[in-house]
């Protein structure tokens, strides 16, 4: 997460609920089941400061940096045997995990649909993403996408 991106609070409950379930089962009787899992996000805002303009995105295969978030078991755990976390990059990561042998067993990966926006992504000249962005919307759309964005993260 960049200083520049937001995370919708309940998108963060959510993370912070999973992976308390995750690690209470761990110390329970029952076991991990992986050493690793992911989180990605599929529907953010982004933000365009020079034009103060909102675009919704949409990815279902795509894991953007907002929002990304990996679960690490710790080494003494029994299930990570010395299995390395898959290392790749955010834009391919949700396809390379799909065919990822340490992921055949169980979904390693999970591409959360649940929040209309879980993040704020802020888009600026000097962002990496901005190659050939051309902005249009009415200002209808523009005033709708505001509404949504107030909602969720104030």
């Amino acid at each position: 997460l960049d200083a520049d991106d937001g995370l919708n609070v309940q998108y963060l409950e959510y993370i912070q609920s999973e992976v308390l379930s995750r690690v209470q089962a761990e110390n329970s009787s029952e076991k991990f089941t992986e050493n690793f899992h992911f989180w990605c996000i599929k529907r953010l805002v982004e933000w365009y400061p020079q034009s103060n303009q909102l675009e919704p995105v949409e990815h279902s295969k795509l894991c953007v940096t907002p929002g990304l978030t990996l679960l690490v078991v710790p080494e003494d755990a029994a299930v990570t045997k010395g299995i390395p976390i898959p290392e790749y990059s955010h834009d391919v990561l949700y396809k390379r995990l799909q065919k990822d042998e340490r992921c055949k067993s169980n979904n390693c990966i999970d591409m959360l649909s649940k929040f209309k926006l879980a993040a704020i992504r802020t888009r600026t000249w000097t962002s990496a993403g901005m190659l050939d962005i051309s902005l249009e919307s009415s200002r209808f759309e523009q005033l709708q996408l505001w509404q949504m964005v107030k909602g969720v993260f104030e």
